[in-house]
């Protein structure tokens, strides 16, 4: 045996970079999704015994250095390289992962100079309504915001009411793990009652799978809605 020393890995740090919306000039961010990410290691210096002679010659990676930190393999010449989680994931899985959402994000006034077109009177008052409609229970989700107005009733039990209820953006957030998604068609169907407002969705997805190793294809369609109480 001989002993060995030089630097290796001992902690990753990583920083994520996020986009967020604005709606009142800063003053709070919603509809964060992960842009990009920035990772390096820290290294310390150690050493470690090898044998005189390599167990396998065919083998370059034995005995060349240190072991790999988590989540990094050796490859055929020695280095350490990410591991590739997709390679052996279902396909299936990513397909199945898709699912319908109803879950409120964010009730936001439209109170901005950049919105002044949708203004509030004493008696109006119209605000984003965002909301989650697709998700895959990871990284990715597919966000539906609507602009309602409500206005004053004069009723203690039913203080408000709709005066208007309309679709204002589709947008998608976050990467869809071992995939990619399109939207390759939307619909909106609104309907406007006196004191609640449903918005239904029609979505056409085409998914692709990259599990495995092999791309496969896959066209969706659905229809998410949420009902909104006039506030």
């Amino acid at each position: 045996m001989q002993t060995v020393c030089g630097d290796i890995p001992v902690r990753e740090i990583c920083i994520t970079y996020s986009e967020c919306d604005s709606y009142d000039s800063g003053e709070t961010w919603v509809n964060c999704y992960e842009t990009g990410k920035s990772c390096w290691y820290n290294y310390e210096w150690s050493c470690w015994e090898v044998p005189d002679e390599p167990t396998d010659p065919t083998d370059p990676t034995d005995p060349t250095g240190p072991p790999c930190p988590t989540g990094y393999e050796k490859d055929a010449n020695g280095n350490c390289v990410p591991i590739n989680q997709c390679a052996n994931a279902d396909p299936e899985a990513i397909f199945n992962s898709l699912a319908i959402s109803d879950e409120l994000i964010s009730i936001t006034p439209v109170n901005s100079p950049s919105n002044s077109k949708l203004s509030t009177t004493s008696s109006t008052d119209s605000k984003f309504y965002t909301w989650k409609c697709i998700n895959d229970n990871l990284y990715y989700s597919i966000i539906s915001t609507e602009i309602g107005t409500t206005k004053l009733t004069g009723n203690p039990n039913y203080p408000k009411e709709w005066v208007s209820f309309t679709h204002a953006s589709l947008s998608p957030k976050g990467t869809l793990i071992c995939g990619s998604i399109s939207i390759t068609s939307e619909a909106h169907i609104a309907t406007v009652g006196k004191y609640f407002a449903e918005m239904e969705l029609s979505l056409g997805l085409n998914v692709t799978s990259e599990a495995a190793g092999t791309p496969v294809n896959r066209y969706f369609y659905f229809t998410p809605k949420k009902t909104f109480s006039a506030n």
